[in-house]
């Protein structure tokens, strides 16, 4: 083998690997693992994101009216009378019913 035909070989074996990895990640990509299951995998990924971003602003609601409540005697005040149903003296409850 002379030295241009080693220098041939050299420069055609690298362009034969890559063109085989390519061949390989096509037909990995279509088989039921492939692309199907990783457009699956992110969008429960985003459902998840979603799912946690709105439990925090949960938890942070929650936190602040906790917080709320244990500084603020007017907030326990009105928390008290919302859960008894019941009123200060002087105050009036309008009850509406619908109508149907």
């Amino acid at each position: 083998m002379s030295l241009a035909q080693k220098s041939a070989a050299f420069r055609v074996w690298p362009w034969v690997g890559v063109a085989l990895l390519c061949l390989y990640a096509c037909f990995q990509l279509r088989t039921p693992q492939g692309y199907a299951a990783l457009r699956e995998k992110g969008a429960q990924i985003k459902a998840l994101e979603t799912q946690n971003a709105d439990l925090a602003k949960e938890n942070e609601f929650k936190r602040e009216r906790i917080n709320k409540l244990m500084h603020d005697r007017a907030a326990i005040d009105e928390e008290i009378r919302r859960r008894t149903k019941k009123l200060k003296s002087g105050e009036t409850q309008f009850i509406i019913q619908d109508s149907k």
